[in-house]
């Protein structure tokens, strides 16, 4: 490391205060520990290797990913347990195929599944392990609980021999508009989140379709 002045600097550039970004990652893997919950944290912000081994405490896995090329990078990094986090289009399922031992698809469709079945099992002995996308009021993508599709979406999975329903996954994405210092409206969202999933959970559970995870 060589000190440099901030004036030298050429622009576009990300500047980062190290000590702020550190005392938030404690913070937020501390929380949800004390929670019994293991942290998944994005890393489209920042892409880095560093970010992300700092965000998960030097573990290389169990990560979120936007792009098939951030999946890509992390996986090329020794990363795995990695959620795309998109619903996948089909056209991306044969590039997707090739890292299938380390990342989840996500779908909100039975389009998609169909696609993940005519393709097949990724290779000899491995499954897809798919996400179903839960919508918790963002309204742009994922199953709404209560509706007849969403459990039958989850049914085609779980009887699909080329793949396993590895999880509940939503994403809040109306949080955003919230004005900042807002707590009581991001707890309300927050809520909303956590019923969403719990709710679909349960109408699985009902129907004799597992799984394990939520986020």
């Amino acid at each position: 490391y060589k000190p440099f002045s901030i004036d030298t600097l050429t622009t576009p550039a990300v500047i980062i205060d190290k000590d702020t970004v550190e005392a938030n990652v404690k913070r937020m893997l501390a929380r949800s520990s004390s929670y019994n919950c293991v942290l998944r944290p994005h890393v489209k912000t920042h892409k880095t290797i560093p970010g992300a081994l700092l965000q998960t405490s030097n573990r290389r896995s169990t990560i979120t990913v936007s792009t098939l090329r951030e999946a890509e990078f992390f996986q090329e990094a020794g990363f795995t347990d990695i959620l795309y986090a998109v619903p996948i289009d089909p056209s991306k399922i044969i590039r997707a195929k090739k890292m299938a031992s380390d990342v989840h698809v996500t779908v909100d469709n039975i389009q998609q599944v169909a696609a993940l079945i005519n393709h097949g099992a990724p290779a000899p002995g491995e499954r897809w392990s798919v996400v179903v996308m839960v919508d918790s009021g963002y309204g742009r993508d994922g199953v709404v609980p209560s509706d007849v599709d969403a459990l039958e979406l989850a049914r085609a999975i779980d009887a699909a021999e080329c793949m396993e329903l590895f999880m509940l996954y939503t994403h809040a994405g109306h949080s955003y508009d919230v004005p900042y210092g807002d707590v009581e409206a991001i707890v309300k969202i927050s809520e909303q989140e956590r019923d969403a999933v719990v709710e679909f959970k349960k109408i699985l559970k009902e129907n004799n379709v597992d799984v394990e995870n939520v986020k």
